[in-house]
């Protein structure tokens, strides 16, 4: 399984870097924790009974990921629109990570999606120029003791600039490639 994992956190910095190729800067690039922020954030990570992820994607679809005791659940929902106000779901598929759960909890911790700050507290941001490939990311993370919510629009646009982009985009294809449908 830990092959696995390391094949699977290997294939996310691949695809990074293959979208940074045209910079010198690191990809993935995360602020060093110290050891004893390490420590206190791993014995949070094993001892905690419940957690949540959700993640909406350009208001269209949105991600629910549940941990309750040690057991991991995960939903998409799709909609009819991407007004909020309005919007009705018209699909809702149960999901598994292709990998695991393990795996994708590997994923989380790696890309620190229960710290990354708001993209309006990145210092000294500058918002990129809108694409065809601009997203918006609105992630709602409940730790086992905090809940908060945090927002990025078009990071895609600043994956040489500022790694909370570069994770957030990461985040958002790993869960667009790696879940996959629960067969029933």
């Amino acid at each position: 399984m830990k092959l696995i994992t390391k094949h699977l956190l290997l294939s996310i910095c691949i695809a990074t870097v293959s979208i940074n190729c045209s910079t010198s800067e690191p990809a993935l690039v995360k602020p060093e924790l110290s050891s004893e922020t390490n420590n206190s954030q791993q014995s949070v990570t094993e001892s905690d009974t419940t957690r949540s992820i959700a993640v909406t994607i350009n208001e269209r679809v949105k991600y629910e990921l549940t941990k309750i005791d040690t057991t991991w659940t995960g939903v998409a929902l799709q909609y009819d629109t991407n007004d909020p106000l309005t919007r009705k779901i018209v699909r809702e598929i149960p999901l598994v990570p292709a990998y695991g759960w393990s795996d994708f909890e590997d994923v989380v911790r790696f890309l620190m999606i229960f710290s990354i700050p708001d993209q309006k507290e990145i210092e000294n941001h500058t918002p990129a120029p809108i694409s065809n490939q601009s997203r918006s990311y609105k992630i709602t993370v409940f730790d086992g003791e905090n809940s908060r919510t945090y927002n990025y629009f078009n990071p895609e646009g600043e994956l040489n600039e500022y790694w909370e982009s570069q994770n957030i985009v990461t985040f958002g294809a790993y869960l667009t490639s790696e879940m996959k449908v629960v067969q029933e």
